[in-house]
This record gives C-alpha cells, sequence and structure tokens, in this order.
C-alpha cells in the first residue's frame, strides 16, 4: 500500500485492511485517515483510503493484543474501533463514518456566471426538497421565485413575468414536455427526486429555445448512481414513489414509479354513486446513461395518467347545464434519446423525442372533448470554438404531430370576457385529424472580446403550420463584468408563438390570427456583495415586454370565400409588462438556508383599438416570498415559508336577466377586471428529522400549509339570479406526514 507508513518496517505485513464508507447512503470516501494506536495512544501504523474506499495497515507479524483504529475524514465525525489481533492474525474490517450533516451544502455555492441567459435562476434537487408547502417538487419550487405569479388555489399554472399559462413552457433534457403538472397542480408529472436542478429563465432566452413568448422552465434530470444499486421509498399524504438506480455496465440506470391514492381516501367518505373515478394520478420514468465512443448517450422514458370522474346530481346556480357526469383523462408516454460528443473544438448534440398524448373531458351536458396527438421532435446542435475568443452554435428543432380531435361546446371566451352560463350558448362541433409541422433553425455567437465582456448575439427562424412566412427573430445578450463577483447585463430579443387552440381553427375560431409576437428587455445586476460571504446572492432586474397580436373576441362579420361568417376571435389584443425584480439568496446553507423574492410588475392589456387599458387576469402588483430555513443538530431541519400576493383582478357581476328561451339569468357584468380580490396571505412550516442507520437512512417530515389557517378568498360564486356572491376560499389548513426510506 503506497499510503502505509513510511516509518513501516520492510518486514511489516498487512494485517488490518478494509474499506471506509458514509454511514447512510453507503458512498466509498477517498482520502479518509486510518490510524492503528497501541494501548499507550502511540501510533503503530498510518494509511489513507484510495478512490475505492480501500486501505491498508502494515504492522509487525509479531504483534499481538488490543489496539485501537481512528479514522478521520473531512466533513464527517471521527470513528474509534477497539479491534484485538492475535499472532500472526489478519483483520479485513469494514467502518462507516457518520457525516456532520448530511444536507450537501459543500456543492450548493454557484461558481462563475457561466451561462447564457441574462435572467436564470437555477435550484438543485437539495433546495427543491427542503422547501415548505412545496412537498419537495421542482415545479411547484418554481412559484417560489421571482416574477412567477401564483396559480388560483396553486393549482400550479406557470404564470411567469405576466404572460397567460400557455405562453411558458416546461423542458426536459431540453425538450418540451406535454403536460407540466398533475391534475389539482400540487405535483409536477416528473419525478423531483430524479433532478440534478431545474432553471428557470423568466424572459429573454436563448435562441435555443422557441415557439413562446413567456417564459421558460428548463428540469434537468440527474444520472442514476453507478457506485452500487440503491433505493428509495416515500409515502405521504397525496402519494408514494419507489426509486432503484445503480450501475448497468460502464453506465447506470434509474427506475420510478409514483401514485397517488386520493381516489382509496375520497372512496371511503363520498357516496357510491357521487364519483366513478377518484382524483387519481401516476408516472413512471426510466433512464440510461451510457459512455458510448467519444460522448454518451442518454435514453429517457417517462408518462403520466391523470383521471377524474364524478357525477353532479345538484348544479350550481348560475349555470344548470353542469349536471350529470364530469370526467376528464389525460395521459401521455414520451422517449427521448439524446447523444452528445466533443472532438477537439467541437461539441455536437443529438436529440429525438417520440411520444403519445390523449385528452379527453366531459362536463355534464355542456361540452365534450377529445384530442389524440402522435408527437415527432427532434434537434441537432453543434457548439464550436472556433477561436480562442468566439465560440458559435448551430442548430435545427424540429417539432411535428400528428393529431385527431373532436369538440361539442360552446366557442370559450377569451380573457376579456367571462365565459358566463353555458346553458345558455350554442354549440359548435368539430372533427378533424391532420399533420402538423414546426421547423426552426438558430445560430449564436459567444464572443469574449475581453475578460470582463460577452456578448450573445443570436438569430431563430421559425416556420410554423398553417401560417405562410417565416419569423425572424434577433436576439442578443450582454455581460460585463465590474468587479470579481458583480456583473451588469442587459437583454433584447424578439419571440413568436403558434395561436393557441381554438383561436386559429377554420371551425372553432379565426384562420385568420397572426402569431402572437413580444419583444423582450432586461437589465439588470448581480453580484455577491460580501468578499468574505460568497455564498450571499444578490440579482436584480427591470423588465419590459411589448406583446403583439393577442386572441381577443369578435362580434364583427366577414367574408371567407363566399360566405359571410362570424369573425370569433380577432387578432388586435396587444399587452405591456413592465417592472422589475429581485432575489436576495443564501447560497450556502450548512446551517441557514433560504431567500427573499419579490416583484413588483404591472401586466396590462388593450383589447380593441382606443380602448381603455385593463389589467392582465393574473397581474399581480406586488409578490413576496420568505424562504427559511435552520439546520438543527440531531438532523433535524426547521423550515417556513411566507408569501404575500397582491390579489387577482376580478371582473364584478353587476346584476342578472333573465332568459325565458333558455329559462337562466344572463350575468351583466362591469368593466374587465375592474375590481380586485382580497390579498393572498400564507405561512407554511416544515420539520424535518433523519435516522441514520448504517446502511440506509429513514426520515420523518411534517409539512403544514396555511398553518394560520387564513381563508384567502380565491374567487366568487354567485346565486341563480347573480343578485347575490359568496367567497370561495382555498384550502384550509392542512398537514401532510411523510416518510422516506432511502439505501
Amino acid at each position: 500500500n503506497a499510503n502505509a507508513n513510511a516509518n513501516a518496517n520492510v518486514n511489516d505485513r498487512v494485517r488490518v485492511s478494509g474499506v471506509v464508507s458514509e454511514r447512510g447512503t453507503r458512498t466509498l470516501l477517498s482520502g479518509a485517515n486510518v490510524i492503528a494506536v497501541d494501548e499507550h495512544g502511540a501510533e503503530l501504523a498510518r494509511a489513507e483510503t484510495d478512490a475505492a474506499g480501500n486501505f491498508a495497515l502494515r504492522l509487525p507479524p509479531s504483534l499481538a493484543g488490543a489496539l485501537e483504529i481512528v479514522i478521520t475524514a473531512p466533513d464527517h465525525k471521527p470513528l474509534r474501533a477497539d479491534e484485538k489481533l492475535a499472532r500472526g492474525e489478519a483483520l479485513t474490517v469494514n467502518y462507516a463514518l457518520q457525516r456532520s450533516s448530511y444536507v450537501k451544502y459543500e456543492s450548493t455555492v454557484r461558481g462563475a456566471f457561466a451561462r447564457e441567459e441574462v435572467a436564470r435562476v437555477s435550484l438543485d434537487a437539495e433546495e427543491i426538497q427542503r422547501i415548505p408547502g412545496t412537498h419537495g417538487d421542482a415545479l411547484q419550487a418554481v412559484l417560489n421565485l421571482p416574477s412567477v405569479a401564483r396559480a388560483p388555489f396553486d393549482l400550479g399554472a406557470l404564470v411567469i413575468r405576466g404572460s397567460q399559462p400557455g405562453e411558458s413552457g416546461a423542458f426536459v433534457a431540453g425538450m418540451q414536455i406535454p403536460q407540466a403538472f398533475h391534475f389539482g397542480g400540487l405535483t409536477s408529472t416528473f419525478n423531483s427526486f430524479l433532478l440534478e436542478r431545474f432553471d428557470l429563465i423568466p424572459s429573454n432566452f436563448s435562441v435555443r429555445y422557441g415557439r413562446l413568448v413567456g417564459g421558460v422552465i428548463d428540469i434537468v434530470p440527474r444520472e442514476g448512481k453507478r457506485d452500487r444499486l440503491h433505493g428509495d421509498l416515500k409515502v405521504d399524504l397525496f402519494d408514494a414513489h419507489a426509486i432503484l438506480e445503480g450501475p448497468i455496465g460502464k453506465g447506470s440506470f434509474a427506475l420510478s414509479l409514483r401514485r397517488s391514492y386520493a381516489d382509496a381516501i375520497l372512496a371511503a367518505f363520498l357516496p357510491a354513486d357521487a364519483i366513478t373515478v377518484a382524483p387519481r394520478y401516476y408516472d413512471y420514468q426510466a433512464m440510461l446513461d451510457y459512455p458510448l465512443g467519444p460522448g454518451k448517450f442518454k435514453l429517457l422514458i417517462f408518462g403520466s395518467d391523470d383521471a377524474l370522474g364524478l357525477v353532479n346530481k345538484t348544479p350550481p346556480d348560475a349555470d344548470p347545464s353542469l349536471a350529470g357526469q364530469f370526467a376528464t383523462h389525460d395521459y401521455f408516454h414520451t422517449l427521448i434519446a439524446s447523444y452528445k460528443a466533443t472532438t477537439g473544438a467541437l461539441e455536437r448534440e443529438y436529440k429525438v423525442q417520440l411520444g403519445f398524448q390523449h385528452a379527453d373531458a366531459d362536463i355534464g351536458s355542456a361540452a365534450r372533448f377529445n384530442l389524440d396527438l402522435i408527437e415527432m421532435d427532434g434537434r441537432i446542435e453543434w457548439n464550436w470554438r472556433a477561436f480562442r475568443h468566439a465560440k458559435f452554435t448551430g442548430g435545427l428543432d424540429v417539432q411535428a404531430d400528428y393529431f385527431w380531435v373532436f369538440v361539442d361546446a360552446p366557442h370559450i371566451t377569451t380573457e376579456e370576457k367571462p365565459q358566463g352560463p353555458l346553458a345558455t350558448q350554442a354549440h359548435a362541433r368539430l372533427s378533424n385529424s391532420g399533420f402538423e409541422g414546426y421547423p426552426a433553425i438558430y445560430g449564436a455567437v459567444e464572443w469574449t472580446p475581453t475578460a470582463r465582456l460577452t456578448i450573445v448575439p443570436g438569430v431563430r427562424v421559425d416556420w410554423f403550420a398553417r401560417k405562410s412566412g417565416t419569423y425572424v427573430q434577433p436576439r442578443v445578450q450582454a455581460r460585463y463584468r465590474v468587479a470579481r463577483d458583480t456583473f451588469v447585463k442587459a437583454a433584447i430579443g424578439l419571440y413568436h408563438q403558434p395561436p393557441q387552440p381554438p383561436y386559429d381553427d377554420p371551425v372553432l375560431g379565426n384562420p385568420r390570427i397572426h402569431p402572437e409576437q413580444a419583444w423582450h428587455f432586461t437589465a439588470g445586476l448581480e453580484t455577491r456583495p460580501i468578499a468574505k460571504w460568497r455564498a450571499l446572492f444578490l440579482d436584480v432586474n427591470l423588465f419590459y415586454k411589448d406583446v403583439r397580436y393577442l386572441a381577443v373576441n369578435s362580434d364583427q362579420l366577414v367574408q371567407r370565400g363566399a360566405q359571410v361568417v362570424p369573425e370569433i376571435y380577432s387578432d388586435e389584443g396587444i399587452g405591456r409588462i413592465y417592472g422589475g425584480d429581485l432575489l436576495l439568496k443564501q447560497d450556502s446553507p450548512r446551517f441557514i438556508y433560504g431567500w427573499i423574492s419579490y416583484t413588483l410588475l404591472k401586466s396590462e392589456r388593450q383589447d380593441h383599438p382606443n380602448t381603455n387599458w385593463r389589467p392582465f387576469q393574473y397581474d399581480q402588483t406586488q409578490i413576496l416570498t420568505i424562504v427559511a430555513g435552520y439546520h438543527l443538530p440531531w438532523d433535524i431541519d426547521l423550515g417556513t415559508r411566507f408569501r404575500y400576493v397582491t390579489g387577482n383582478p376580478d371582473t364584478p357581476i353587476l346584476a342578472g336577466i333573465y332568459d325565458a328561451d333558455r329559462d337562466a339569468f344572463i350575468p351583466v357584468t362591469g368593466a374587465p377586471f375592474s375590481t380586485r380580490l382580497p390579498d393572498f396571505v400564507q405561512l407554511d412550516v416544515r420539520i424535518d428529522k433523519r435516522f441514520i442507520f448504517k446502511k440506509w437512512i429513514f426520515a420523518a417530515y411534517i409539512d403544514i400549509t396555511n398553518v394560520t389557517n387564513r381563508a384567502n378568498v380565491e374567487g366568487y360564486a354567485y346565486s341563480y339570479d347573480f343578485q347575490k356572491r359568496v367567497g370561495v376560499h382555498g384550502l384550509p389548513i392542512l398537514p401532510s406526514l411523510g416518510l422516506r426510506a432511502s439505501f
């Protein structure tokens, strides 16, 4: 053993050998010091563990009797073990050291700002799992970051920097996924325990992303563990999961299965004839990472399934059509295969995504919907470090699908007009199928003319199905280092997105609607303001977005071919979004962790020319989130989250007019979104406790949502004649007990 005591006699033999690992996780520890001492404390031999945790102590063959083995390693508690040697005997042992803390704070501090986007916030898996009120879910954690609005009832809609939920997208491994959240929004469809991190890019994302005018959530899966087989079992109030991962040849694999059990709980309390399919969801993930040639091959297969079926015998007073069978069933299955390799100065990456999606819904006698879709996407990207100060990026990005759709429902309204009772509205029917393609090319140059300045100009060109012409989108980002850890930054870019269904459908909408357009402007500062406390990170941004071609309702008649038909929708709406946000974050949570996130924002719309500007339906002027926690001894963590959000705009209903033909009252509304709901205030608390055993870890936690039991108003319910209203409140205090075992 090269690490044996240099003073050992050449005749000494290996008398004590073994392996040093970490207690609970079984991680093999390299660089641990192993010392043998006699009963008087004198050192007999010394060794250091190798990369596989192995050590060997050389001792004289004649040595016999009691001795003590002392093992030390950074960030671990020392271990002392009493051993006894017979004359000529050799021992083989295994030692397990307990970590000083099982919070992986050391790897959390970000390094240099090596990223393209000027507005990007990242959270790693450890940070995600500690946030109270999110149940360790990645996309729920997004809602605690700057420029992200709170959706009603916390249903998980991605409302990023004043944009509609459908204008922002969630990506896994760089490919957009069809459904981000399970039913109810409590949990994302990709298990967060398989994540390395996620990145929030609220605006001014790079040319790599397209077909969106809002923001981007990019979820980065981790690789499976390679040292040995590992497992993870978790059970809480909402669902349970099982994860198995480990080495396979030179690579690694990971398998995950998760299912909710709200159906079993509700079945015990609801009448048998009131529920046909209780709300339930499941999802699965299978990952393979394998070195191949000069690069790495990655295979990711995952899917999700949500179902709900209810029978409503007593419809609400305001809409008698909402009676009968209510059912929804959504599922998807997706395969993503990628290969990434580097040869010299050229890095290349190839990705393909194949999948199937299904969605159907029955809303009593009011509406029916069914969609099936086969998805075929691909991406090729090259990165070439041509010169010392310049890196070129180019890529081809294609989305394509074949779909089958059936709709029997009233025309949906855009946000400026309440939907109203479905019983009073005529139905439109659509049965169609076809192929759609959305190819794009993009390129950018990362130019560093000086050590302090980085400029990234780029352009993306998109072609959209059913829309003639190309959509050229120039974008540029710049970052200047004014001090060691202080950067000023700015970005400007043009973004286009195809119209969302059904606005441009020839039957249900207006095929002449243009793709939405948005100019993004961002300027800001990011710094670590205290040189001796580099864990403290401050990010401040000012932003402005100019939005055009928004779909709005139209009551005009237009000529299409030889017919005069209702226009239904037009694209004359415009929007403006402006404000600023701040993130003050403790980036290395050895003892204290958390952040303060604050957003001051105005998101406004003008639905038609020469009309007044009005608030966006999710406009929230102020959003304050404080996440804080403390790591106590005894492997106990305490965490809390406080949220204050300005109430959402609301359209008042002034009266109801009776329609004798339909036997229903029609609401008379005030100006769109001219009033606001009360402000939202909530406090959540979480307590975690770990029990460390030699080869596994057991953890228990209590996560209490809305610990003060505040009755936050999420909207109003009206009487049949719209003369009275009552507040509809969000969830009351909701404690959740979770148990987790990992090995």
